[in-house]
């Protein structure tokens, strides 16, 4: 009688130390899953942030390619018209468009470093994550 009394105490003992670790276990899936959902919301932001940041720099190269263009076919004339005073044909004034033309460039070339290292940042996080 005393030894099924001792094998029910031990499996009483045994039972009890498996519902402690299951629910250990239990708690640390949900803390797994509530992560993993935290991750992924913060995945699909960061995926909505890096197309924004793609279609701008697409933008961007565009003006690139528009300030680059050769000014041959400009020819001193705006849009390819001349400027008509009386009988006389005068040119447009350039060196303003020119200054222009050059501090756009600039201003694209800034925000282009600025989302390269956009780019490189949301990566690095990503890999920590």
């Amino acid at each position: 009688m005393e030894w099924i009394k001792n094998i029910a105490q031990k499996i009483d003992k045994e039972n009890h130390d498996l519902m402690k670790q299951f629910m250990e276990l239990k708690a640390k899936y949900y803390t797994q899953e509530s992560d993993r959902e935290m991750l992924l919301k913060q995945l699909i932001i960061k995926k909505k942030k890096n197309a924004v940041l793609k279609n701008q720099l697409k933008h961007y190269e565009k003006l690139l390619e528009q300030v680059e263009q050769p000014q041959e076919n400009y020819n001193g004339w705006g849009n390819g018209q001349p400027k008509k005073t009386g009988t006389q044909l005068q040119p447009l004034n350039l060196s303003v468009r020119n200054t222009t033309a050059q501090d756009e460039k600039k201003t694209v070339l800034e925000r282009y470093s600025r989302y390269e290292d956009t780019i490189k940042s949301l990566q690095s996080q990503l890999r920590k994550e």
